[in-house]
């Protein structure tokens, strides 16, 4: 049975619809990270093969510059997507191996004094986030021990942007705004007392 569309994920267009669930901190780091869910969507109806896990910084959502200042992650929302063209992330030119990495930007404009909050892969070694208020995406994570491995992580990018490419045709822009393409976060989990929280899914 196909999945009922979420109320948030709009009727036309490409969706990344992302579902908070939880956070968990691994024992050695500084801060906690934010475990959800993503399903990706066209016209209304679901990508099953474009799903999986997303990682991000702990909350609360914060997109003021006390966000920035503790390194949150953003509010949850409905933020268009746009290409990127940065020295160590692109949606296009992006290297086989090493950086440039893969990634598509959420528009600045929809983020407040957020800047730079992109989707892409998480690169450091300890596999736990590379991110300050970007997202990860990620598979197999279960508890804060969990590792993003850079393969997967990467790959889940690069299939995002060449989905979006495949279905917009031409349409699918060298530079700027991507028509009609947003990602969708809903959920504010806060940090959980309970220490097997970390181990649920």
């Amino acid at each position: 049975m196909k999945p009922a569309r979420p109320a948030a994920v709009p009727a036309t267009g490409f969706c990344i619809h992302l579902r908070r669930i939880r956070q968990q901190k691994r024992a050695r780091m500084t801060h906690a990270r934010t475990i959800g869910e993503y399903q990706c969507w066209w016209n209304g109806a679901s990508l099953p093969e474009l799903a999986g896990q997303m990682v991000e910084r702990n909350g609360p959502g914060d997109n003021s510059a006390s966000g920035v200042k503790n390194h949150r992650r953003i509010c949850e929302g409905t933020y268009r997507l746009r290409i990127h063209a940065g020295e160590r992330y692109m949606t296009y030119g992006y290297a086989g191996e090493g950086f440039p990495m893969p990634g598509l930007l959420l528009d600045e404009s929809d983020t407040s004094v957020r800047s730079a909050i992109l989707i892409h892969p998480c690169h450091h070694d300890h596999g736990y986030l590379s991110s300050i208020g970007c997202l990860n995406p990620a598979s197999g994570l279960t508890t804060a021990a969990s590792k993003i491995k850079l393969p997967d992580s990467r790959a889940r990018v690069i299939a995002l942007i060449e989905a979006m490419k495949s279905r917009l045709g031409r349409a699918f822009p060298k530079q700027g705004l991507i028509p009609g393409a947003v990602i969708v976060i809903e959920g504010e989990p806060p940090p959980s007392a309970d220490p097997a929280a970390s181990v649920r899914k």
